[in-house]
């Protein structure tokens, strides 16, 4: 604003004639339009961007996100950006924008899915394989522990065993409880 008032003021103060001046001062004036046009648009995009994830509501603050490369709880949702606290307790801003220009995975506050993958050989038993996985999620203190076979391989078969968590604070503790059972 100050840098605009001097050049306004250096044109003012030139010794030229009034047609002249009124046509730099008109100059001036389209350019810092232009600027202010050209500068707005992600500001705008953002305000944009920040009232339709307000209205759309996907997600709380206390839900986990995962966008991108992105993963934590949602701490603070404002107009321009949403605020995340990470595994390792750090806060990340994510602008309004890349939020909706980008798939978002939410788990909500409410409760959630937790697995863990194993690959087992095919001399194992599938019965006692089963039976022992739905205990170890049992032991992580999951509801409802089921087992899937994901894939079965050339040596062995993969397999997925998950249950519902439904203190989802306790996420990254129950997945680590989960695989180390």
């Amino acid at each position: 604003l100050l840098i605009a008032l001097g050049f306004v003021l250096v044109i003012l103060t030139l010794p030229v004639d009034p047609s002249t001046r009124n046509q730099l001062l008109g100059l001036l004036g389209l350019l810092l339009t232009a600027v202010i046009a050209l500068s707005s648009t992600t500001f705008v995009a953002n305000a944009m961007a920040g009232m339709m994830l307000r209205t759309v509501r996907s997600f709380r603050p206390g839900d986990f996100l995962h966008v991108e490369e992105q993963f934590g709880r949602a701490t603070e949702i404002g107009l321009f950006h949403t605020e995340i606290q990470t595994e390792d307790r750090n806060l990340t801003t994510i602008p309004s924008l890349f939020m909706i220009s980008h798939p978002i995975t939410v788990l909500r506050a409410t409760g959630t899915i937790v697995s863990a993958s194993v690959s087992l050989g095919y001399d194992n038993a599938p019965d006692l394989i089963e039976k022992l996985l739905v205990q170890a999620a049992e032991d992580a203190q999951l509801q409802d522990p089921f087992v899937q076979v994901k894939d079965l391989g050339d040596f062995s078969v993969n397999y997925r065993v998950a249950g519902f968590l439904p203190e989802v604070k306790q996420l990254l503790t129950a997945r680590s409880n989960l695989r180390k059972m």
